[in-house]
């Protein structure tokens, strides 16, 4: 008999044992998955709008030659036309996230704002000046300083341009929620989204509700 309850107790060892080294081995194969400000900020930088531009610069700019230069030129009277894309998103060192222990992840989203804006070479030649005819060619300075003045021009256009600005920073915002519900879905928590903006601080209203779930 003793050898009986001896043999049913090591039997009920060993599956105990089974099962935590099976429990051991299915939590190992399930690494708990955090949110991170670092995937955060690579996963906002995707988030990016190229606008292509189409645009025509203007110098008008009157010359005073001396008496004896009569016979030259008397305006540097040009237009120059090119193409360039202005690259628009979120500044990314700005976005802010926070975790508490409710399940409540708050977003402090910036504006966008445009990060960079090229000028194609092959569109800015020598065809692609247009002169006044009492005009002067320009030299290779003026027509570098032309090609700085069109991304100026570039930059300042897509600053101006709201629509853009707020499909940058609305693609940001939904890869950013779709992040958070990704990681809830995979640890089983339903996290709620507070989100922030820097411009509505101080603001009786924000700009929209500022609250949404990860549910659904």
């Amino acid at each position: 008999m003793k050898k009986l309850i001896s043999s049913v107790l090591s039997l009920a060892l060993l599956l105990a044992m089974a099962g935590c080294n099976s429990k051991k081995k299915e939590e190992e194969k399930k690494p708990e998955q955090t949110i991170e400000i670092t995937e955060m900020r690579e996963i906002a930088e995707l988030a990016t709008v190229d606008c292509y531009f189409h645009n025509v610069a203007k110098s008008d700019r009157e010359l005073n030659p001396e008496w004896y230069e009569f016979w030259e030129k008397k305006n540097m009277r040009f237009w120059v036309e090119y193409e360039g894309i202005v690259t628009i998103g979120i500044d990314v060192s700005k976005l802010r996230v926070e975790v508490s222990e409710d399940n409540v992840v708050t977003i402090t989203l910036p504006e966008a704002v445009v990060l960079d804006a090229i000028v194609s070479e092959d569109s800015l030649n020598a065809d692609s000046f247009y002169f006044d005819p009492n005009a002067k060619r320009p030299s290779p300075e003026e027509q570098t300083e032309a090609f700085r003045q069109a991304q100026t021009e570039m930059m300042n256009a897509a600053e101006k341009n709201q629509t853009l600005l707020a499909n940058a920073r609305s693609n940001a915002k939904e890869l950013l929620k779709n992040y958070v519900k990704s990681i809830g879905e995979a640890v089983g928590v339903e996290y709620t989204i507070v989100w922030k903006y820097p411009e509505d601080v101080g603001k009786v209203s924000v700009s929209e509700p500022p609250v949404e779930s990860t549910a659904g």
